[in-house]
């Protein structure tokens, strides 16, 4: 069976010999293609739909498997937190075992930020983001925006 792109061609080809004499023998190929076209289509739109079930098949495994890896991490936080709390307990700076060394040690000095309010704003960091909302706006309304354009493009519509 001819791909779509094949079918094409020949549709168009088709289109172009309209103005031949022979409207039957037109017609006869004009509707051989439009239903292999029809066809295929509708094989491609099977095939989208197989696609989107994988995918939210995937989405809602990728989301299992993430909440099981934070649910790992959160038990690895809690192990690693209850070994520090009960070798300083016994008060043990260094334990060493057959296959691991284990050592409590000062880290490096870290921020705790109280309130955000009271920091001064030269310690504040800011993104900036373009409003694509406000610009799409502002271009409908006949606002000129430098930078930037209205662009229509075309999609499919399966139902």
């Amino acid at each position: 069976m001819p791909t779509l792109y094949e079918l094409k061609d020949k549709y168009l080809k088709l289109l172009e010999m309209a103005t031949e004499e022979d409207a039957a023998l037109f017609q006869d190929t004009l509707e051989s293609l439009e239903g292999a076209i029809e066809d295929k289509a509708e094989k491609i739109v099977c095939v989208l739909k197989e696609m989107e079930g994988d995918i939210n098949t995937i989405k809602a495994e990728e989301k299992r498997l993430k909440e099981r890896r934070q649910a790992l991490e959160k038990k690895k936080e809690h192990l690693r937190w209850y070994l520090q709390d009960e070798l300083e307990v016994m008060n043990i700076p260094r334990l060493k075992t057959a296959r691991f060394t284990i050592s409590l040690r000062d880290n490096a000095p870290k921020v705790n930020v109280i309130d955000e309010d009271l920091i001064p704003f030269n310690f504040i960091k800011t993104s900036y983001a373009v409003d694509k909302k406000a610009v799409k706006e502002a271009l409908e309304s006949g606002q000129e925006v430098e930078g930037a354009t209205l662009v229509k493009e075309r999609g499919i519509s399966i139902r």
